[in-house]
């Protein structure tokens, strides 16, 4: 299980999930972490929530490449012939007319310019999405809440937005700063020092591709020096996660950009 969150908001469409991922129950196998978001192209955009793994990533661009030609519904109708109930996905289209598609239950919803849809675990969506506010910058924060509340066993890892607009789809770098604990010895400015692993500090920041529609996302521990990225190429049926350590994640994001040939942005860098 996991969750999955469309919206459209302002004429943009707004994709967002957490990265845990699990097997079916009888396998007995244990959860893991992945990418659960893909840009099919530039404009579209696809989640899911449940127990697709891998095997769905070839099926999907298959069935995108059969007959897709810029109709949302139609591409959700066909995905919804060509999977079980186990697994459900979100569709999103950005451009002129933004539009999100739930696949969910043995039904097809589609939206047009405004709305919102969810998958995946029940209890968690409706502390994520069931309020006054659901901006996209609230449903963000109250789905990395969710991932730090052990009350909610299905989400797990980290919260992964992706963004369409009128070029299309990119993910959303992010940067997480935490500090030790300190005592404001002066009044006045001052230097803020987060410290090493040892002394409490934690940061990360996310890395992800710079060109809209291009796949993959990763993150660069700053007090670890250490990264790991998800390259996903759904036309060559790749899907690894590689992993380096490197002084900074300016050294990673080369590294990476090295192995797979895309080129990458983060949000910042510490010293």
């Amino acid at each position: 299980m996991s969750l999955g969150i469309a919206v459209i908001e302002n004429t943009e469409v707004f994709l967002m999930a957490d990265t845990l991922l699990s097997y079916p129950e009888k396998s007995g196998k244990k959860p893991f972490h992945g990418l659960k978001i893909f840009f099919i192209d530039a404009k579209t955009a696809i989640a899911y929530s449940g127990a697709a793994g891998e095997i769905a990533h070839g099926r999907l661009y298959g069935i995108y490449k059969q007959g897709y030609r810029g109709n949302i519904k139609l591409l959700a109708e066909q995905i919804h012939q060509s999977f079980d109930d186990e697994v459900d996905f979100l569709l999103a289209q950005s451009g002129s007319k933004p539009a999100i598609a739930k696949i969910a239950g043995g039904l097809v919803s589609v939206r047009e310019n405004d709305g919102i849809f969810w998958i995946g675990d029940v209890d968690t969506a409706r502390f994520v999405a069931n309020a006054d506010n659901n901006s996209v910058y609230q449903l963000h924060e109250r789905l990395s809440n969710a991932i730090d509340n052990s009350q909610f066993s299905t989400v797990g890892g980290h919260s992964i937005v992706a963004r369409g607009n009128i070029k299309g789809f990119k993910f959303i770098p992010v940067m997480k700063l935490v500090s030790p604990k300190y005592f404001l010895l002066e009044e006045g400015w001052k230097r803020v020092d987060f410290g090493t692993s040892q002394s409490g500090g934690f940061g990360y920041t996310t890395v992800v591709p710079v060109s809209e529609g291009d796949n993959g996302w990763g993150i660069y521990y700053f007090q670890g020096m250490f990264g790991e990225f998800w390259h996903v190429n759904l036309e060559s049926n790749v899907y690894e996660k590689l992993k380096a350590y490197a002084k900074n994640v300016q050294d990673f994001a080369k590294m990476i950009q090295k192995e797979t040939g895309v080129e990458l942005v983060y949000c910042g860098s510490l010293g």
